[in-house]
C-alpha cells in the first residue's frame, strides 16, 4: 500500500467516526487530488534541487581546473560550459 492511499484511508476512517457530512475537505476526490499534487511538488522540487546542485559542482570543478592552470577552451569542452561562463569563475 503506499502512502498516498494510507492517507486516504486515515482522512475517511476519521470522516465516517465524526460522522462529518460532505464537504470540501472530506471529498475523497479533492483529497486524492491534494495529496497526489503535494506528492508531484515535493519530487519536482528534489528535482530542481539534484539539477542545481549538478551544476554547482560542475561550477566548482570548472573552476578548480582554472584555478590549476588547464585551458580554457579544454575546460569548457569537458565541463559543457561557454568560455564566457567559464572566465567568470573565480
Amino acid at each position: 500500500m503506499n502512502l498516498l492511499t494510507t492517507n486516504i484511508k486515515l482522512k475517511f476512517k476519521k470522516m465516517i467516526s465524526a460522522n462529518t457530512f460532505y464537504t470540501r475537505e472530506t471529498d475523497v476526490f479533492y483529497l486524492v487530488g491534494k495529496d497526489e499534487g503535494r506528492v508531484e511538488g515535493k519530487e519536482e522540487g528534489r528535482e530542481e534541487g539534484r539539477e542545481e546542485g549538478r551544476a554547482d559542482t560542475q561550477k566548482e570543478i570548472a573552476a578548480n581546473m582554472k584555478n590549476l592552470g588547464i585551458d580554457i577552451a579544454l575546460i569548457s569542452q569537458a565541463a559543457g560550459m561557454s568560455i564566457e561562463e567559464i572566465e567568470q569563475l573565480n
